[in-house]
């Protein structure tokens, strides 16, 4: 690891634009976030650095980790969790990594890289702490599906056996010891697919590939009574589940292709309501909203029609939940500034900061084709980040505009995940 102050663009330490900052309605602190590299060579997020934001918008702290950075979590101890392609990587506020955990690969491999060996598959894109200190993370398996379909877009074609990628939720000992799993697979229906649950279009091992279930992306652990929220992408759901018996306690999400006794158990409308698809990051805000990063792929499930790049949009959005009526409305949203149209097709986060009460939004990976337009080709390598820290009025007021655009010099583009706070920049 390596840790650099400097807040100039470099071979490793991207352009940043500070498009709008407003420091005295800022949240005090550092906001810090993994930038990824892509190019056409290699397409997927690779020597990810963790920036670190100033009050006044200056990149005042980075870590240059050597790895593609998905998830990105604060402890307790104030280290940093990262998620990275089958390994949990924990870091001091210097780069030192303090802690290292390993998975087996899909046909049961160890992990080749160095860290305590994890009896799980493919651990992905989440990782957080739990009070008791221990680490929850997402993993991967196979489950057999005797009747998967075969379409996205045929309703009538016919389903076949598969073994399809599954999420497995572990929560584990920081020595290793797996003190509990969940498989997705037993607790929501195997045979309800949506976009990309088919044909993926994700590049690269596991979590990416075709007949990818579910693709969760994101947990937040509620305290309230012991369960957590689990961002499910690939089924367009936000889900809670109990962390001790792994029972569900409700869906949010398009209601389209549930059946009984799933449907059961969804959020009904309690008012007008615009459903998330594809959605990362999922969280309880300090007034016990539920928010989320809605990406907007498709804005629709099977067999609707889907919506092209083009035609959709992403934003930030708090939903308010009545958890003894099982019903959902729409609280806050934010996506972009007015007479803009942003569209991150994946990756992205919102997150609720501490003091201000201000929501910090990665639009994380915003993919253009060679013209320009809206694009979600995972193998096109043009993608450019915008970050929002804005207000939580009915009409969200920007205090912080940054844009991180493609080099264009070395065709290098960039992406991101989520972010968080961070009290006191580090000595």
């Amino acid at each position: 690891m390596d840790i650099n102050g400097s807040a100039q663009a470099g071979a490793n330490l991207p352009a940043i634009e500070v498009n709008v900052c407003e420091p005295e309605r800022r949240e005090p602190g550092l906001i810090v976030f993994p930038v990824n590299k892509a190019t056409a060579e290699r397409p997927m997020p690779h020597d990810g650095v963790l920036i670190g934001i100033g009050r006044s918008g200056e990149a005042a702290w980075r870590v240059e980790t050597g790895t593609g950075v998905g998830g990105i979590w604060r402890t307790r101890r104030n280290t940093i969790l990262i998620t990275s392609r089958g390994r949990i990587l924990e870091l001091d506020m210097s780069g030192n990594t303090v802690g290292a955990w390993t998975s087996r690969s899909l046909d049961g491999a160890p992990g080749e890289a160095e860290g305590i060996p994890l009896d799980v598959g493919v651990v992905h894109h989440s990782t957080i702490e739990l009070p008791s200190g221990n680490l929850l993370s997402l993993g991967t398996g196979l489950a057999r599906v005797d009747a998967y379909p075969t379409s996205e877009t045929d309703p009538d074609a016919p389903r076949a056996p598969a073994d399809v990628k599954e999420d497995v939720i572990v929560e584990f000992t920081r020595a290793g010891d797996i003190v509990r799993r969940h498989n997705l697979g037993d607790i929501l229906d195997t045979g309800r697919i949506g976009y990309y649950s088919v044909v993926s279009g994700e590049l690269g091992p596991t979590p990416g590939g075709d007949l990818d279930w579910s693709h969760s992306n994101g947990l937040f652990y509620d305290p309230s009574d012991d369960s957590y929220l689990i961002s499910i992408r690939h089924q367009d759901a936000i889900a809670k589940i109990g962390l001790a018996d792994g029972e569900l306690k409700w869906i949010l999400g398009d209601p389209a292709g549930w059946s009984a006794p799933w449907s059961g158990k969804l959020l009904k409308p309690a008012s007008e309501i615009e459903w998330q698809y594809h959605q990362h990051d999922p969280s309880l805000t300090s007034d016990g909203r539920v928010l989320c990063f809605d990406n907007g792929n498709c804005r629709a499930v099977p067999y609707a029609p889907r919506r092209k790049p083009h035609e959709t949009y992403s934003r930030a959005v708090a939903f308010e939940i009545d958890e003894s009526a099982g019903t959902v409305s729409e609280a806050w949203s934010f996506a972009g500034p007015p007479g803009e149209t942003i569209y991150s097709s994946s990756q992205g986060g919102a997150v609720e900061l501490p003091e201000t009460g201000n929501i910090f939004c990665n639009f994380s990976c915003i993919r253009t084709d060679s013209d320009g337009n809206p694009a979600e080709d995972n193998l096109d390598s043009r993608r450019h980040i915008r970050l929002f820290e804005v207000t939580r009025d009915a009409d969200p007021e920007i205090v912080l505009d940054i844009t991180i655009p493609v080099n264009r010099e070395t065709g290098t583009s960039y992406s991101s995940f989520r972010s968080i706070h961070i009290p006191e920049p580090p000595a």
